[in-house]
């Protein structure tokens, strides 16, 4: 469980920095479509100066990654605003926040192979409303869950995992018994000699083992004694 945490966090901060580039001249477009079209938005003229800042880092923060009202407040007063003025601004945006998780959700599937669990998940991290999350789910008909979870399956395998860890992180993941049994099923001709000793070295990478601490460390992860007494070997123990 251990790895798919620290792999899913690697994989959020590439989403979010690919994201920022990928999505600029979206967001502009949408931010410039938004404040000209929204009926209810305060003119620009009737507000203060800090309001205007308020809403322009607003706007900003939007062109990068998609929020929900909650997260893009909280965000705000992280970032040394009032909450009340975050709020006023961000509400302000107009933005119609069901289309912000869809917009979420979609980004999500793009840079992380994820589970529909996984996906409505991070979407209630990202503190939507269950309303938001469940329409922006009922958007993602066209994914092909099975693919993501094939995704997984290649990720794991390009860090080091056992056959087991590999089963159990899928779980974590919220793939259903049905999409793990087919993932894992295409995993049959793995070496998973060559898995342990790929897993060792990235232990090895970060932080000093003896031989029979580092053979315990794989044992936990799911190899067996043989194949973590191979990783051990290949990495000079």
């Amino acid at each position: 469980m251990k790895k798919w945490m620290c792999l899913l966090l690697a994989l959020v901060t590439v989403f979010s920095l690919t994201a920022c580039g990928d999505q600029d001249e979206k967001r502009e477009e949408e931010t410039q479509n938004t404040t000209q079209t929204t009926g209810d938005t305060q003119p620009a003229e009737t507000l203060t100066r800090e309001e205007q800042d308020a809403l322009d880092h607003a706007l900003e923060l939007l062109e990068t990654i998609p929020y929900s009202r909650e997260g893009l407040i909280s965000q705000m007063v992280h970032d040394g605003y009032a909450e009340a003025a975050a709020a006023a601004a961000v509400d302000r945006t107009g933005l119609d926040w069901k289309e912000q998780a869809v917009k979420s959700a979609e980004e999500y599937v793009k840079y992380l192979p994820m589970s529909r669990t996984g996906v409505a998940q991070m979407l209630e991290y990202d503190r939507f409303t269950p309303d938001e999350v469940a329409y922006a789910m009922e958007q993602l008909n066209d994914v092909d869950w099975d693919m993501e979870a094939d995704e997984a399956v290649e990720k794991y395998l390009q860090q080091g995992v056992s056959k087991r860890s590999l089963e159990e992180n899928l779980e974590f993941q919220g793939f259903t018994p049905e999409q793990i049994r087919k993932a894992v099923t295409k995993t049959a001709d793995v070496d998973w000699d060559k898995q342990a000793v790929l897993c060792a070295k990235g232990y090895l990478e970060a932080m000093e083992f003896t031989r029979d601490s580092l053979i315990g460390q794989l044992k936990y992860e799911g190899f067996t004694t043989a194949q973590a007494e191979y990783a051990a070997d290949q990495c000079g123990f």
